[in-house]
């Protein structure tokens, strides 16, 4: 008969300090590597939970400055953003109060262009300046609002710097052309002057009235009282007269129609012009001329050729200006041309 296996084993006696019987535990020998190697397992395990915590609260903490520092930067962010709104805004606000003064200055300048009728001026402004929106809407993108922000203010400078380039144009444009101004009041009647209503309405006459010279030449006879030498008196002579070659274009000195192209005694081949606000011009002494009565002519249109027609010593342009059929001093007008 077979006999059984022994299991070796370890036993553990306990020997109470009392009366009590010791106690003694039998534990089989496989059974304590077993369990040494499982307090080991449990140890390491232990450790490597801890270190594990203490690496996830590093990291944590890292985590929790990492916000800390992300916040404060959008802090900071959105401050230099409002501070930027605020700049373009403000920047904004001076670029339409510059625009609105470019406006008053230029609405001036016509106005007075249109006062003294002197549409084209030396001097005038080459590029303009287009009003600009700035749109000061955003959302969470800080970075890309601010760059916008930035180019709203660059865009806002550039606008400024390009009215100012223009500002000296402008303001000595309005210089020419308050001179202007200022030269035909001059010409006005001091008692006309008083009146608001009435200058303007004298200021507008000048506009209306024939400046231009109807050929070029030298002003051989003055308006005004002249001493006739084959007669020996005083004559009043109601135009000027302008020394010309035979056959020099006459031209037009302002629009308006001819009314009369013919024989006058004593002015010889003349035409007359009516223009607007009762003013007419008269040229005599031509040799030749090219309208008829009923004609529209343009200022600087030729209408006729000098000569020595009619009661004349030789050639030249008898040219005169009137206000409602009253002869007025062509030097008057003339004069509002010379520089």
């Amino acid at each position: 008969m077979p006999r059984k296996r022994e299991t070796r084993s370890l036993t553990l006696m306990i020997v109470p300090h009392s009366e009590r019987p010791p106690l003694s535990f039998r534990i089989p020998l496989w059974l304590v590597p077993t369990s040494i190697a499982l307090v080991l397992l449990l140890v390491f395990g232990f450790l490597y939970l801890a270190a594990s915590n203490h690496s996830l609260s590093a990291q944590t903490r890292d985590l929790h400055q990492e916000q800390a520092l992300y916040q404060a930067r959008e802090r900071h962010m959105r401050l230099t953003i409002l501070a930027q709104q605020e700049e373009v805004t403000n920047l904004s606000e001076a670029v339409e109060r510059f625009r609105a003064g470019m406006l008053e200055v230029e609405s001036l300048s016509q106005q007075i262009r249109e006062l003294i009728g002197l549409e084209d001026v030396v001097i005038t402004a080459t590029a303009t300046v287009a009003p600009t929106s700035y749109d000061m809407q955003g959302g969470q993108g800080g970075s890309q609002f601010g760059d916008y922000s930035m180019s709203l203010a660059v865009e806002a400078s550039g606008d400024v710097e390009a009215m100012q380039s223009l500002l000296p144009e402008s303001t000595q444009e309005l210089s020419v052309l308050l001179d202007a101004l200022n030269a035909r009041v001059e010409r006005i009647a001091p008692d006309k002057r008083d009146d608001p209503e009435e200058l303007e309405r004298q200021l507008r006459l000048l506009a209306a009235a024939p400046t231009e010279r109807p050929l070029e030449g030298e002003i051989t006879s003055q308006f005004g009282y002249r001493v006739l030498s084959e007669k020996g008196h005083l004559e009043f002579h109601q135009a000027i007269d302008i020394g010309a070659w035979y056959g020099t274009p006459v031209k037009a000195t302002k629009a308006g129609e001819v009314v009369f192209a013919g024989w006058r005694p004593g002015l010889g081949w003349t035409i007359v012009l009516e223009h607007e606000m009762g003013f007419s011009t008269v040229h005599g002494h031509n040799s030749w001329y090219f309208v008829d009565p009923g004609d529209m002519v343009e200022e600087g249109e030729k209408i006729a050729l000098s000569g020595d027609s009619g009661r004349s010593t030789g050639p030249h342009l008898h040219y005169e200006i009137r206000l409602n059929d009253t002869p007025m001093d062509p030097m008057i007008y003339l004069s509002l041309n010379e520089k």
